[in-house]
C-alpha cells in the first residue's frame, strides 16, 4: 500500500480524535483537490463524506461529496474497469466505487435516482438481493410521489428508531444529515407542513446531539477542542432553520423554539471551551509533538 493512503487516513482520524472538525472537512477538501491523482482523491472523498454523515450532519455536503466522488471514478474508466492503478489494488477502486453508490442512494431525492444509483454498482461487481429488491422498488415509485415521499420519511423514522438501540451504532449526526436534506430539499421531496413540523425539532436535537458527542468523545480522549471547531457546525443548521421563517408550510413556533435551542447549545459551547482547564488541557496540546497543524502538513 502507497505511503500515501496511511497518510490520508491518519492524519483524518487525528483530526477527528482532536475534535477538530473544522480541520478535518479543510484537511480534507485539500487532499480531495485536483493536485493529487483520482485515486488519492477518491480516498480523501471518502473521509470526507464519512466526515460529514458522522460527525457535521450536513445533509447537502454528504450528498454532494458522494456525486463527485462517483463522476470522479466515472471519468477514470481505466483504473474502474481494470486492474492499472499504481497506487491501489483493484479491489480497493471497486468497493470505494459502490461505497459512494450506496451512500448516493441513501441521500437520493428521486426515486429514479434511487434506483439508479442502486444498480450502478454493477458495473463492478454483482449485484446483491438488496441492490436489487432497491432498483425493482424505485422502478415502482417514479410515477408515485407520494410514496416516494413517505418512503423517504419512514427511513427517516427508521433511522431515529435505530438510534434508541445501543447495538445499531447510529450516531446523531447521520440524523442531522437525512434531516438537513429533506428540510434543503423539501420543495424536491415534496414534503408537507405536517412533515417539516415533524422533522425540524428532530433534526434540531440531533444537531445538539452530535456536538454533545464530540465532546464526550474529546473529554474521553482528553482533547479540549476549540469552539471554532465545532460552532460551524451550529452556524450552518441555524442558516437552514432561519430560512424557513419565510416559509409558510412551517410552524413559526416551531421554526423560533428550534432556533433558541441552537442558540443556546452554542452559549454552552463556548462555555465548555473556554472553562479555564479545557484552555490549558489546548495549550499543552498545540506543543506537543503530534499535534497536527495545517500549516505544517506537507506532501509526501
Amino acid at each position: 500500500m502507497d505511503p500515501k493512503v496511511d497518510y490520508i487516513n491518519d492524519n483524518f482520524r487525528q483530526l477527528v480524535q482532536e475534535g477538530r472538525i473544522r480541520d478535518a472537512v479543510k484537511f480534507c477538501e485539500k487532499q480531495a483537490s485536483g493536485k493529487t491523482c483520482v485515486e488519492f482523491q477518491c480516498l480523501a472523498l471518502r473521509n470526507l463524506v464519512m466526515c460529514h454523515f458522522y460527525y457535521t450532519g450536513d445533509g447537502q455536503a454528504f450528498r454532494e461529496t458522494s456525486l463527485r466522488a462517483i463522476s470522479l471514478l466515472d471519468s477514470r474508466k481505466d483504473i474502474l474497469k481494470e486492474d492499472r492503478s499504481q497506487y491501489m489494488s483493484f479491489e480497493t477502486i471497486k468497493n470505494l466505487y459502490s461505497w459512494f453508490c450506496k451512500q448516493l442512494s441513501l441521500a437520493a431525492l428521486t426515486a429514479a435516482e434511487f434506483a439508479k444509483y442502486s444498480e450502478k454498482p454493477s458495473s463492478v461487481r454483482e449485484l446483491t438481493s438488496e441492490d436489487k429488491n432497491a432498483i425493482r422498488y424505485g422502478t415502482e415509485m417514479k410515477s408515485k410521489k407520494d410514496d416516494w415521499k413517505d418512503f423517504k420519511l419512514a427511513a427517516f423514522e427508521v433511522l431515529l428508531q435505530d438510534s434508541q438501540t445501543k447495538d445499531r451504532n447510529i450516531s446523531p449526526a447521520q440524523i442531522a444529515c437525512l434531516g438537513m436534506l429533506y428540510i434543503k430539499e423539501r420543495a424536491v421531496l415534496c414534503l408537507k407542513p405536517n412533515d417539516l413540523n415533524t422533522i425540524l425539532p428532530k433534526y434540531t436535537e440531533s444537531v445538539v446531539s452530535s456536538i454533545n458527542m464530540i465532546l464526550q468523545e474529546c473529554e474521553s480522549n482528553k482533547m479540549a477542542p476549540e469552539e471554532s471547531q465545532l460552532a460551524f457546525i451550529i452556524n450552518r443548521a441555524s442558516d437552514e432553520i432561519n430560512k424557513l421563517r419565510n416559509d409558510q408550510r412551517t410552524d413559526t413556533k416551531i421554526v423560533n423554539a428550534c432556533m433558541k435551542t441552537l442558540r443556546e447549545c452554542k452559549a454552552q459551547l463556548a462555555k465548555t471551551c473556554f472553562d479555564p482547564k479545557a484552555k490549558a488541557k489546548l495549550e499543552r496540546l498545540k506543543k506537543s509533538k503530534t499535534y497536527v497543524t495545517l500549516e505544517g502538513i506537507k506532501e509526501e
